[in-house]
């Protein structure tokens, strides 16, 4: 039986730590991949990482990686998790590349994110398609993903704000967003 699952490994019940699987049969495509951060009750614990064991024991490939935004709490974790995963395909919008790119050579971590445009067609991942839409949030080149997969459409929304009025002038594609919801969308 062919179904997806949608796998949650951080970013529920807090704001950090985000990261999620979509797996499809024997595929699992990460997306965001991100640090929590310590509170004064926890001496000695500078960062907080997402629990990555299912993937670790997992039979089931990783066909890739989608950054929603450059924020820690969803690319910080990268130079942590990256080593300890099989090589595949990362994507994200140019400023999140570059925000992950620059983290990941600080980190002496040979991998590297590859840009997607905004206006490129949507990419192929293994079962899966993607097409990033252009959010406002507090930090720009913020994304909305949408997942097209063998049983449906999945409409994956990060972090963001409606503002009419950001400082880069780059608002919400509201058209991009009706086009997804005219495609189809079985989960948000």
């Amino acid at each position: 039986m062919n179904q997806l699952s949608f796998i949650p490994l951080g970013g529920i019940g807090d704001v950090t730590k985000n990261m999620y699987l979509y797996e499809y049969n024997d595929q699992i495509l990460i997306v965001d991949c991100g640090l929590g951060f310590a509170d004064e009750a926890m001496l000695g614990v500078d960062l907080l990482l997402p629990d990555i064991s299912y993937l670790l024991t997992s039979k089931k490939r990783i066909v890739g990686m989608l950054l929603t935004h450059g924020h820690e709490d969803h690319i910080g974790a990268l130079p942590y998790i990256l080593p300890q995963l099989p090589d595949f395909p990362i994507f994200a919008t140019p400023l999140t590349a570059a925000f992950a790119n620059d983290k990941l050579k600080e980190f002496n971590t040979k991998r590297r994110v590859q840009t997607v445009n905004f206006h490129e067609p949507e990419k192929n991942i293994g079962s899966f398609s993607f097409s990033f839409i252009p959010v406002t949030h507090s930090v720009p080149d913020t994304s909305h993903i949408f997942l097209k997969t063998p049983v449906g459409n999945f409409y994956h929304g990060s972090d963001f704000k409606f503002d009419e009025t950001p400082y880069d002038g780059k608002v919400t594609d509201y058209a991009k967003i009706e086009k997804a919801c005219i495609a189809g969308v079985n989960c948000l």
